[in-house]
This record gives C-alpha cells, sequence and structure tokens, in this order.
C-alpha cells in the first residue's frame, strides 16, 4: 500500500470547483469564486483549448455524479438516516448545505487537507451568514483507523459515508482498508455510498478517441503520484465483492431512472462560449450508477 501525496491533491478539489460552476446552481458558482478555483484549474491543461473542451465534458459528468449521489442520499434520509459523513469533500459543499437544512440530520465535511478544511467553513459561513450547529468540518485520513474513530466521538456509529471522487485516487490496498476501517466504525444498517466505481472497460470506453481527456487523467495521476488507470477496477463485479467481503450488502444503484428529473443540455449543464455536452457524452454519462453498500 503506497503513500498518497495529498499536498498537492487539494488541487483536484479547485479544478471540481472550477467546472461546476458551469450548472445552473448559483451556490457552485460563488464556490468556484471564493476559492479562486479558475486560476488553479489552468494548471491541469496543456492549452486553452484543452480546457474549453473539457468544458464540453467534465461539467456535465461531475453533475452527473453529484447530483445522483445527493439524490440517493436524500432517499437514505427519508427513510431515517439522522447521520452522514462525507469523505474527501473538497469545496464540493452543495450537498452538505442541501441535506443539512433538515435540523434532524447532522452532517460532517472532512478533509485531508487542513487548507480545505478551512475553506469549507469560509464558505458555508459566506453562503449562510452563519455556521450550522448540525453541520461540522474535520480534517481526517478515511484510511487512517484511529481518525475514523474519532469521527465516532463526535456522530456516533450510526452514519452513513458518502465518498466522490476520491477512490480511483487509492490502489487496491488502500481500497480494501477504506472498506476495513468503514467495517470498523459503522453500525449495522449503515451504508456506505459512492460513485467512485470505475472500471478499465468503462474508462476505456470514455477515453476513446480523445486525447485530452487521457492528458487530463495523466496529469490527475501525476498530482497525486496513483495512475488512476491502474487502480481503475477490473469490472464491475469487483467493487461489490471488495464491499461485500468487508461485511457489507452491495448492489447498484442508476443515479437518474426515476429520480424525477432527466440528463439534458440545457437542462441541467448552462453552455459557456457555446460549448455544450455532445449527444453521445449525455448517453454515457447518464448511464452512470452508484454503489450502496450496507452494514450487515
Amino acid at each position: 500500500m503506497t503513500k498518497i501525496d495529498f499536498t498537492n491533491v487539494g488541487k483536484t478539489a479547485l479544478l471540481v470547483a472550477h467546472f461546476r460552476a458551469y450548472t445552473r446552481n448559483p451556490v457552485t458558482r460563488r464556490i468556484a469564486k471564493e476559492s479562486n478555483a479558475s486560476e488553479t484549474a489552468k494548471e491541469f491543461f496543456d492549452s486553452a483549448g484543452d480546457m474549453k473542451r473539457a468544458a464540453a465534458w467534465l461539467p456535465l459528468m461531475l453533475e452527473v455524479r453529484t447530483r445522483g449521489l445527493t439524490e440517493i442520499v436524500k432517499d437514505r434520509v427519508a427513510k431515517g438516516t439522522r447521520a452522514v459523513v462525507e469523505i474527501g469533500a473538497g469545496v464540493a459543499v452543495e450537498r452538505a448545505l442541501e441535506i443539512s437544512e433538515d435540523p434532524e440530520v447532522h452532517y460532517a465535511l472532512t478533509d485531508y487537507n487542513h487548507e480545505l478544511v478551512a475553506l469549507q467553513t469560509r464558505i458555508v459561513g459566506k453562503e449562510l451568514g452563519h455556521l450550522r450547529r448540525n453541520l461540522d468540518y474535520i480534517c481526517i485520513d478515511a484510511l487512517n483507523a484511529g481518525e475514523n474513530h474519532a469521527i465516532c466521538n463526535l456522530m456516533g456509529t450510526s452514519f452513513d459515508k458518502v465518498i466522490e471522487g476520491v477512490m480511483p485516487y487509492f490502489d487496491m490496498a488502500q481500497k480494501k482498508n477504506f472498506w476495513k476501517v468503514s467495517r470498523e466504525t459503522m453500525s449495522p444498517g449503515s451504508a456506505v455510498l459512492t460513485t467512485d466505481i470505475l472500471t478499465k472497460p468503462r474508462l476505456k470506453f470514455l477515453l476513446a478517441n480523445q486525447p485530452e481527456r487521457y492528458r487530463l487523467l495523466e496529469k490527475l495521476s501525476g498530482i497525486s503520484g496513483h495512475s488512476m488507470i491502474e487502480n481503475a477496477y477490473t469490472d464491475e463485479n469487483e467493487p461489490l465483492e471488495m464491499a461485500r467481503e468487508a461485511g457489507f450488502k452491495a448492489h447498484y444503484e442508476p443515479l437518474f431512472e426515476g429520480r424525477g428529473y432527466e440528463l439534458t443540455s440545457p437542462g441541467i449543464i448552462e453552455a459557456i462560449e457555446g460549448v455544450k455536452p455532445s449527444p453521445e457524452d449525455i448517453a454515457r454519462f447518464s448511464e452512470r450508477r452508484a454503489l450502496v453498500a450496507v452494514k450487515r
């Protein structure tokens, strides 16, 4: 199990913040402005052309996983979940703001990076004009059992864990360790909810004839010191089996099917400088699913 260089991984959170600002959600635009995300985002592209082409697909991909996973969290809350811990949230606080509107739900935003945790606090404070008593900000290493037990001291053990856009940086040993730590710190009936289920065949499909996407993936890999291509799952059964071996009952749920909204352009994504997602990308990303793993 090799160590991830988290010193620069915080930059990926600002890359996400920049492209999340392309959506119609005004909160994401204020987050991007507050974090000066656009300047950091430029570091990931070899040219202005590559960055503009990324605007035709990356906001769409991020909207699919963020909005879809939020709806699954809301389903869990409707069924009785009263505590949610979001792992590696970066500055993507919009889900926390939405879910914590219910004062009965305790929500914790976490990140490994101290500066990002401080930025989370500042952004929420500016957005609301105050800090919610049921919304916490914690700096932890998601793979450290001791630090995860510290979450239990704050939240109890009956909480759902949300992880989005983090596990692709983990190698297989770290992925297994994540599930081990989750098993040790979560109560039966609690769930891990994640869109981080990228497989090698799926990745090959998404990168086909898209050299600028491959270049971006290489830069993301270089930031963390881990190859996101090598760390992708072999097939769609591998993440299910990993969760099940750790003592979770795992299944996939579609992010959009039957959830009352459609993935269309410009229905969700606002065209910027005339760049719009292609019908092919809309079809590709609308097929995404989430892994829902409930501890036995």
